[in-house]
C-alpha cells in the first residue's frame, strides 16, 4: 500500500512538472522570439529533413530547402538524428511549427523520465529523484535554451548529460553497477551529445576527464579499464556514420570558422553569457514581449 501511494505521488509530481515546463507549447503560436535567435534556422532544418526524405536521402546530408534551393549541408556538421521524427511529421502533413512543438514536448518528456531514473538510482531515493528532476528540467539555463534561444542542439544535448553522468558514476561504484551496464550508458550518453550538439562535447569533456581521473584514483582495476575501452569503442561505432563526413568536410572545405582571425575569435568568445532573467520571456508574446 505504501509503495502504491509513493508511486502515485511520483506520477503526479512528474506529470505536474511536464505540464509546467510545457505551458508555452500549449499556445497557438511559438512563444519564441525570432530576432537574433535560432528558431527560424531550426524550422528550416525540419523542413529540410522532410524534403530530403521526400528525395530519398537517408541519412540526410544536404538540405535543399535552404538558400533558395541551392541547398546547405547542415546535416554534415550538425547532427540532426533526433529531428528525424519531426521531419517525418512534417512529411505527413503537420505544419513545421507543430512538428517543432512535438519535438519540444518529447525532449521535455524524456528529460523528465531520464533525470528521474538517474536521480532515483544515484541517491537511492524517490524524493531525491523527483527533486533532481525538477532542478534539472526547470534550470534557468535549460529553459532559456528552449524558450528564448531555441537552441535545439544544446537543449537536446542536455537530455544526455544525466545519461553520461550516470554511466560514469555507476562505472566506478559497484553498488550501483551490479550488472556491468555502465559502459553502455556512457556510450549512449556521449554519442547522444555528439549527435545533438558538437560544441557540447567540448564543454562537457573537461568535466568527464576530471571525473574519470578521480574515478581511476579510487578504482583502477582491469575491469574498469575494460569498461572504459568498451564504452569508447561503442561510442565510435554509434557515431562513425556522422564523424566520417564531419571530419572530411571540416578538413577539406574552406569554412569561416577556419579563417577567423584571433581577434575575431576572441570577440565571439567574449559574447555575453546566458542570464536567467530572460526566461520570463517564454511566457510573453512574440512581438513586443508584452506579458
Amino acid at each position: 500500500m505504501h509503495y502504491s501511494k509513493r508511486g502515485r505521488v511520483t506520477v503526479v509530481a512528474l506529470l505536474t512538472l511536464f505540464v509546467i515546463v510545457n505551458v508555452p507549447m500549449f499556445m497557438s503560436y511559438l512563444p519564441i522570439s525570432t530576432a537574433g535567435h535560432d528558431l527560424v534556422f531550426h524550422l528550416y532544418r525540419i523542413q529540410g529533413i522532410a524534403d530530403a526524405f521526400k528525395e530519398g536521402q537517408f541519412p540526410v546530408r544536404m538540405q535543399y530547402s535552404q538558400l533558395n534551393g541551392y541547398g546547405y549541408p547542415v546535416s554534415i556538421l550538425y547532427g540532426d538524428l533526433l529531428l528525424y521524427p519531426s521531419g517525418l511529421l512534417r512529411l505527413l502533413g503537420l505544419s513545421v511549427t507543430s512538428a517543432y512543438k512535438v519535438f519540444v514536448l518529447l525532449i521535455n518528456l524524456f528529460t523528465i523520465i531520464i533525470t528521474y531514473f538517474v536521480g532515483r538510482k544515484i541517491f537511492n531515493s524517490v524524493m531525491m529523484g523527483i527533486l533532481a528532476t525538477y532542478l534539472w528540467t526547470l534550470s534557468p539555463y535549460r529553459l532559456e535554451d528552449v524558450y528564448l534561444r531555441a537552441s535545439v542542439g544544446e537543449y537536446t544535448a542536455l537530455l544526455f548529460f544525466p545519461v553520461l553522468f550516470y554511466g560514469l558514476y555507476s562505472m566506478f561504484f559497484d553498488r550501483v553497477d551490479r550488472f556491468g551496464f555502465s559502459w553502455i550508458w556512457v556510450a549512449v550518453g556521449s554519442s547522444g551529445i555528439l549527435l545533438s550538439h558538437t560544441v557540447s562535447v567540448i564543454l562537457v569533456l573537461p568535466v568527464v576527464v576530471a571525473f574519470i581521473i578521480a574515478g581511476l584514483i579510487r578504482n583502477h582495476s582491469a575491469l574498469i579499464w575494460k569498461r572504459l575501452f568498451a564504452s569508447l569503442g561503442l561510442s565510435i561505432g554509434l557515431t562513425l556514420w556522422f564523424l566520417v563526413p564531419f571530419l572530411d568536410f571540416y578538413r577539406n572545405v574552406d569554412m569561416k570558422v577556419g579563417s577567423l582571425s584571433v581577434e575575431e575569435k576572441n570577440g565571439l568568445g567574449s559574447a555575453p553569457c546566458a542570464s536567467a532573467v530572460p526566461v520570463v520571456y517564454a511566457f510573453c508574446a512574440n512581438e513586443g514581449r508584452k506579458c
